[in-house]
């Protein structure tokens, strides 16, 4: 046990670096797109940099980086579009191994793994909403698969209905109706409109679901207690967030130590944490999830290219490395085309040697190409420069992942360890 807590503090106090790293990331331009309107975001709450990684499944991942106007109060968002009106999509309420015969608590990551055990793929999962810290009772409203398992309390509700349809609901109302539910925390936008929470300063993680005209989901968490990298958000501001992902309706999750966003990306088999937790830097059990799963299975078919990374920024003369695979229309690894290679758009600025980009001496903007039959199939952006700035930002960046990837290697570990104590 001594081991495992020794482990654990390493674990807190390594993410404590990596977090204050992240403080010093510049700002940058961000991309176009209509997937975030910034003018419905929280008073002079600006967006200074995302991301975007496709899904197994079709679906999209994004990580939006905010702050103000004196760039003193940075916030990491992380967001899931899920379109459920895709046959092959379906979102899920979780909960320990699947049973209720007694109140527990488990991480996300077990939960998930509960039931891909079923040989059901999950892709994509959050906490859900409250608990009794000491038993695991939900509070609120809960339901798997068309049985309400528990009800009472006061807090609001987001459901899957038995006919597919995605509703909040306040609390005390009809649940006859549901087939997947958790309860929230609070409501935020009703019918395109803010819930008045300015009574509430208290900045925190955030775990948010919303629902968008078209019916279509939105997740979001939002990183907090890690000044100066992210600071958290009050009600408010997470309600302008989730008006601005186009949600007309939404609703607070948990928040705190249990706010937590797993994802699979495609040409990948696994499912890695992409926020990071509060709860001394690791998933904190809880007892409800919102998981999203596919049906749609692998073609083994080649559809399109996935890169590593969404971009490549380095200095002259220096290597970045990438991987690319292959994937099918549903982000399934897939085989390469036999006839497809790699090709750096402008020559002088750099080479490519297998999967890696070595920089020349000049700077500038380019593109790594896959090429299939003479015509560009995906590009990955690259540009060589000696601005200090966004050169840190680059290297913080892989820094970041790097670690990312031990820590789901730590947080394995302590998963395995526990099952055996």
């Amino acid at each position: 046990m001594k081991a495992i807590h020794n482990t654990r503090r390493f674990t807190a106090v390594f993410l404590s670096i990596l977090v204050l790293l992240s403080a010093f990331m510049p700002c940058v331009s961000a991309e176009e797109g209509s997937w975030i309107d910034e003018s419905k975001l929280y008073t002079d709450r600006q967006i200074t940099s995302t991301s975007t990684y496709k899904l197994v499944g079709g679906l999209t991942e994004r990580h939006v980086v905010f702050n103000n106007a004196k760039k003193n109060n940075q916030i990491k968002g992380y967001v899931m579009e899920v379109d459920i009106n895709d046959p092959d999509i379906s979102v899920i309420a979780g909960y320990n191994d699947g049973t209720t015969d007694e109140w527990k608590m488990s991480t996300v990551k077990s939960q998930t793994q509960h039931v891909e055990a079923k040989g059901i793929n999950v892709v994509g999962a959050v906490n859900g909403g409250g608990f009794n810290t000491s038993t695991g009772e939900p509070a609120g409203v809960f339901a798997m698969n068309g049985s309400v398992v528990h009800t009472g309390g006061y807090q609001p509700f987001f459901a899957i209905l038995k006919d597919g349809t995605p509703v909040v609901r306040s609390a005390g109302e009809r649940t006859d109706d549901v087939k997947e539910a958790v309860a929230g925390m609070a409501i935020l936008v009703v019918n395109g409109n803010i819930v008045d929470h300015t009574a509430d300063t208290a900045l925190h993680p955030r775990t948010a679901v919303g629902i968008k005209a078209d019916g279509s989901l939105v997740f979001f968490v939002a990183d907090g207690r890690q000044q100066p990298a992210s600071v958290g958000m009050t009600y408010t501001d997470l309600a302008h967030t989730m008006l601005a992902l186009g949600s007309v309706n939404a609703m607070a999750l948990d928040g705190g130590g249990s706010s937590i966003m797993l994802t699979q990306r495609e040409g990948t088999d696994t499912l890695g944490v992409r926020n990071v937790p509060s709860y001394a830097g690791i998933e904190r059990p809880v007892a409800t999830s919102l998981m999203i799963c596919t049906e749609a299975k692998p073609t083994n078919e080649y559809d399109h290219v996935a890169f590593s990374v969404d971009k490549i920024f380095v200095a002259p003369l220096t290597p970045a490395s990438f991987s690319v695979i292959g994937v099918d229309k549903y982000g399934y690894e897939a085989g390469m085309p036999a006839d497809g290679y790699l090709e750096l758009a402008d020559k002088s600025l750099g080479s490519i040697s297998g999967t890696t980009f070595m920089s020349s001496s000049k700077t500038g903007k380019t593109t790594i190409n896959y090429i299939i039959d003479g015509e560009v199939a995906a590009s990955l952006p690259v540009e060589v420069s000696n601005d200090a700035d966004n050169l840190i930002t680059a290297a913080i960046k892989r820094i970041m992942q790097a670690f990312a990837n031990i820590f789901n290697l730590i947080q394995t570990f302590f998963e395995k360890m526990n099952e055996r104590l």
